[in-house]
């Protein structure tokens, strides 16, 4: 692995309440994570995160303020990666957006859909479901 593998990726927290819209991953163990996405050369971070949303919902968002920069070294099914990741909270540009329960997505890759649904806060950091990239529910907490 090279430096050229470190993947510079933008996700965003979008807020309902006490909720966040996440993905959610049914791997070798069941976890979610915020949407968003890698970086193009030359893209900056909130610029990655608008064409994310865009790309994989048909949605337009708004970055708010970055809340954190984490560094995710982690195995994914048997393939190692590793990311340095921009966490910005985020909103829907339109506010309807947030009356909807659940959001069809398209995987980056062209491998599939996904789908996105609001979930409690609370589940995470009383730890009866997992979060990544580690360190996301530390800036939920802050």
């Amino acid at each position: 692995m090279s430096w050229r593998d470190i993947r510079p990726t933008a996700l965003g927290l979008i807020w309902r309440d006490d909720e966040l819209l996440l993905q959610r991953y049914d791997a070798a163990e069941t976890f979610y994570r915020p949407l968003g996405g890698g970086l193009e050369f030359g893209e900056q971070a909130r610029d990655a995160l608008v064409r994310e949303f865009h790309e994989e919902l048909d949605r337009e968002v708004v970055p708010r303020d970055r809340v954190g920069v984490l560094e995710n070294v982690f195995t994914f099914e048997g393939t190692p990666g590793h990311e340095v990741v921009f966490v910005f909270e985020a909103e829907f540009a339109d506010d309807g957006a947030y009356e909807q329960e659940t959001f069809e997505g398209v995987e980056d890759d062209g491998s599939g859909t996904f789908t996105a649904s609001w979930e409690p806060v609370s589940r995470f950091v009383e730890g009866s479901a997992t979060l990544y990239p580690d360190g996301v529910v530390d800036l939920l907490d802050a």
